[in-house]
Formats: C-alpha cells, structure tokens, sequence
C-alpha cells in the first residue's frame, strides 16, 4: 500500500470553542481535519489517525506538518474519539483566554513530534487505554532524559515536551493527569538552567547587514526619488544593475555564473552592463544558428524588453518597481532586530499609525511583552539608524497606498496585505542567499538580541544593557551573555599575547616594581585598559582590575605564577 494524499477540511481551533460557532466535528471526521492558528500555520492533525504517515520536505530541510500523506490500511479508529477530546478541549482553553495562540500552536506541534515517536518505536497503542499511555509516556521520558544527559535536549525543553505528552494523553483518554503521570518520573526545569543565545560572528553579521541598508537605500532612491530603470544599486562588494524583468530582476556576478541553471534566463538582458542584448548576442546565448526563425526570435525578445523598459519609467508602480520596495522592507526587518534586539513575537505584533511622533534624538515604541506580565515596554532606536527607519515608512507607504494597516511590518500574499507570519525571517535570509550571496547565514531574532547585548556589554555595563532591551540584569546575565566561539578566541589569544610580553627575568626590574596581589606594576596608582575590547576596568584594588591593565608585569618566579597555575588547578 502507497501513501496517498486526503482531502483535508481546515478548522480554525481559535473560533472553535467559542459559545456562538455551532460547528460540529464527528469523531469519523477527525482523520480528515487541519487545525489552524491564524499568523502561526497550518497542523495535520488529523494525519494522526493513521500510524503510518509520511510528511513533505520543507524548502529549509525540515518536515511539514501541515502537509502530510499517509497509508490508508494504517487507519486506527480508536484515535479519533481522542483527537476530538484534545481539539475541544484547546479550542474551549483559547475561547476562555485559559492559554495563548502561541502556545495552543506549540502543544499542537509537541502533540505530533509525540506520536510520531509513538508510532516509530513501537508504542502505536498509546490511546488505547491507560496501561499502554503508561507505557509510551514512560519510554517516551527514558528517551528525553538519554537526549540530555548527551547534551543534545536542555532539561527545560525536555521537561516542556514530557509535560505536554502527559496533559494531551491525559486530556484525549478524559483521565486525571496525576493517574497518567503516576509511576513516570518527572523532567523538572530549572529556572537557573537557560539555554544562552550566542550572538553571531562579526563576520556573519557584515555580510547581512550592509547588504540589507544597500537594499534599502537602494529602493528609496528607484522608488521614492522615480529614478529611471535600468537601476545601479551599489551593494557592498559590487555593482549591480537592477532591470525590468521577472523573476529575476538583478543578479550578481556569484549567481551569473550559473545563469544557465535558471529556470528562465532573460537572455534578452545584459546583467553585467544593464543593457538590452543585441539579436547575435541573444541567439548565441541560446546556441541557435543564425537562422531567420531565430533571429525573429531574438528580435520578439528584445521589442518585449524594450516594452518592459518603457512601461517601467512611464509606471511610478510598475511590478518591477513594487517588487524592490517589498525586498527593501523585508530587509529592513532584519536591521531593526539587529537595531532594537526586539524578539520576533514583539516586532510582528508591533502596532503603526501615521500619528506616531518620530523624535530626533530617541524614538520609543510601546508594545506589549507577554513574558513581562504584559507590562508596556520601551524601546529605543539610535539616532543614526533613526533616518534608515524613515526610508522604510516612504517605503511602507508606497506599498501600502490608502490602507490603514495597523502593524509597522507587514507581508503581501496574493495582493492582501497581512501581518508578517511565523519564520518570516528566515524566509528573507533565504531569499537573500538565493538572490545574492550562498554564503549568507541565518541570523534569528534572538541571535540579534544576543548580539545587542554582547554589544552594550562591552560598551556599557549590564545595568544599561538590562535597561535597552527591557529585561533584568539576572536575565540579562543567563540568558545573552554567552559570547560567541570566535571572539572568546582573540580576546584569550590578544590578552595572552599582551601578557607574553610583560614576563621579566631581571632582578633588578623587579626591585624597580611595584608589588601587587597578582604579580607587580610597572606604573603604581595609574591603571590602563590593556585591551580595548575589555570588559573588565582596570584599578589599584581588586586582583583583575591589577590583571587586566596595562602596566600589570609578571616575573618568572613561582609567586609570580600562582595567578595562573590556581586558576587551571
């Protein structure tokens, strides 16, 4: 037996549970059903009822959940009775406010990850009774706690996926939770265990960042300023001609190298020159010899071309013209996460009207933060990023015209404007490798909050730090000062090497010295930063304000190398 694909009826779980939707889901129709969360996706939870399932592969490698084909002999009727009971009883949860969307969407997702480990081990029975839920919930936490104690699972996620187990069995055989949890040993978080975010490389930062303000930059000039196309937008590393063609309407030097692989080549353009191609040169692209066929050919190509270039700079919203000012917004996304270190949820459910005030020297926005309490809370922008930020509201309004769209960041599906949705930002980081450069990484939200902080830690101090980004320092401290591999790399090599060249042998250089708690100084009472990239002030009092300054002088004596000798004991 083949997986076949279903014809699937989609549910919106928010509406669900509500006193006034009257729909009704027989338990036979369950196998059929996807739920939805509007902005968060699509779930095949229906998929469910079968033990034998095969998902389609995402474009970024990983497997849908939404579209899901199964094998039809594989169906277990038993599984529909208790799908219904988990989605009435997360549709009533959302109807009364008792959890969040995104959270009815991440037990949703956990719910699927669980059965599909049920199905694959050997534990398809799991909804058949207590007895076998015991069991599968009891391998299912024998797994999770193999996959910390072998770092690949932190024990907060861990304890979050055996909880959600634990409830939606529970919830879907219509038991208490303590009579399926009874006997499994619980997954505990710890509230002082976070897995810390690492900031991205300097590295992979330049090449996003500078590339996205060229884009926009770039757009703001074509768009707002009706420069004609063929366009030249300077990119960091190069020159790139921006012309009047679908889909590909710039390339550069990296992807013209393999032009030949696109789907539709445009050969009637010249990329390298932003010209239109001669008849010769556009047969001779397509190895064609010089025929009459084919030289009527390339001359229909290039009268299309020319047609397309008049209607470009006679059209202020020509396709071409829109389509560079949509990219340029989208990659202005990226370069307010990295601006204001806000988390995904915050900049997505981030409110705009015309009236905001836009102050010179800060401008704040208010939104809300769940993790906060729902407290109000500020964020701020730089000054120099300030007038980036007002390119993308010309940019905002152009594309947006007369609607009064009530988010700062929107997306355009089939000609509807809507609220940016979940992995928006890497659907653009995509989107840029493709375009641009295969070396571009993905950078998310996070990462870019992280790199704030390792930002303002080093030019500030973490109450400042915690202040900017609206956390605690205790947050701040556990959560965003991990650093990354690389720089942890130069700063030990830079100080080491710094310190390499202040070990005296000669006694009478010693006498010369001040003593010290650590070793001695070279110049008493007057403390320096050994490294500009230091953290760490130095001073005349504490061991590392003596450690890390300038005038700080080792002997090669044993006194001298218990600083370093204690600290590798």
């Amino acid at each position: 037996m083949t997986y076949v694909k279903r014809k699937t009826t989609d549910l919106n779980i928010e509406t669900l549970g509500s006193i006034d939707n009257d729909t009704f889901i027989h338990e036979t129709e369950v196998k059929n059903t996807r739920l939805v969360i509007k902005n968060l996706g699509t779930s095949d939870i229906g998929s469910l009822v079968y033990s034998k399932r095969k998902r389609k592969l995402n474009k970024n490698g990983t497997l849908s959940k939404s579209e899901v084909e199964v094998k039809q002999a594989s169906l277990l009727p038993e599984r529909g009775l208790a799908l219904l009971n988990f989605i009435e009883n997360l549709s009533v949860a959302l109807a009364t406010g008792t959890i969040r969307k995104a959270s009815a969407y991440c037990k949703i997702r956990n719910l699927m990850s669980f059965v599909d480990w049920c199905d694959d081990q050997g534990h398809s029975r799991v909804f058949e009774d207590l007895k076998n839920a015991k069991e599968a919930i009891w391998y299912f936490s024998l797994n999770l706690e193999h996959l910390i104690r072998t770092n690949q699972l932190s024990p907060n996620t861990a304890s979050t996926y055996q909880f959600d187990a634990i409830l939606a069995v529970s919830c879907m055989l219509s038991l208490p939770v303590e009579n399926v949890k009874s006997s499994v040993r619980r997954i505990y978080s710890d509230s002082n265990v976070a897995e810390k975010t690492s900031p991205p490389t300097e590295n992979t930062v330049k090449k996003v960042i500078p590339l996205a303000t060229s884009l926009l930059k770039g757009a703001y000039k074509l768009v707002i300023e009706k420069q004609k196309l063929p366009f030249l937008l300077k990119l960091p590393s190069e020159d790139v001609w921006i012309l009047p063609t679908k889909p590909r309407w710039v390339a550069t030097t990296e992807k013209l190298k393999i032009r030949e692989s696109w789907a539709i080549c445009s050969w009637a353009w010249d990329y390298e020159s932003g010209t239109i191609n001669s008849p010769d040169e556009i047969m001779n692209k397509y190895q064609r010899k010089s025929d009459l066929r084919s030289l009527h050919a390339a001359k229909q190509m290039i009268r299309q071309a020319s047609r397309q270039l008049l209607a470009s700079n006679s059209d202020e919203r020509h396709f071409t013209r829109i389509q560079v000012a949509k990219w340029a917004c989208n990659c202005f996304i990226i370069l307010f996460a990295a601006n204001t270190g806000m988390n995904y949820a915050q900049i997505r459910n981030l409110g705009w009207s015309e009236d905001n005030e836009i102050r010179n020297d800060i401008h704040g926005f208010k939104t809300i933060k769940y993790r906060a309490l729902g407290r109000t809370t500020e964020f701020y922008i730089t000054k120099s990023f300030l007038k980036l930020f007002k390119l993308y509201l010309s940019l905002r309004l152009y594309i947006l015209q007369d609607t009064n769209f009530p988010y700062l960041f929107f997306s355009v599906q089939k000609s509807v404007i809507k609220q940016i949705p979940q992995g928006k930002i890497r659907q653009i980081f995509r989107d840029l490798s493709r375009i641009f450069y295969d070396d571009i990484d993905l950078i998310s939200s996070r990462e870019w909050r992280a790199y704030k902080a390792n930002y303002l830690t080093k030019n500030t101090d973490v109450s400042t730090t915690a202040l900017i980004l609206q956390n605690t320092e205790e947050t701040v401290l556990r959560s965003y000062t991990e650093g990354n591999d690389s720089d942890s790399r130069n700063e030990l090599s830079k100080f080491f090497n710094s310190i390499s060249e202040k070990i005296y042998t000669d006694p009478e250089k010693k006498a010369q010295q001040a003593n010290s708690p650590v070793g001695h100084c070279s110049s008493a009472n007057n403390p320096t930063r050994l490294l500009a990239t230091d953290g760490i002030i130095p001073d005349c009092k504490t061991p590392e304000g003596c450690l890390f300054c300038e005038h700080y002088a080792l002997h090669a004596l044993c006194v001298n190398l218990n600083p370093y000798t204690g600290s590798m004991s």
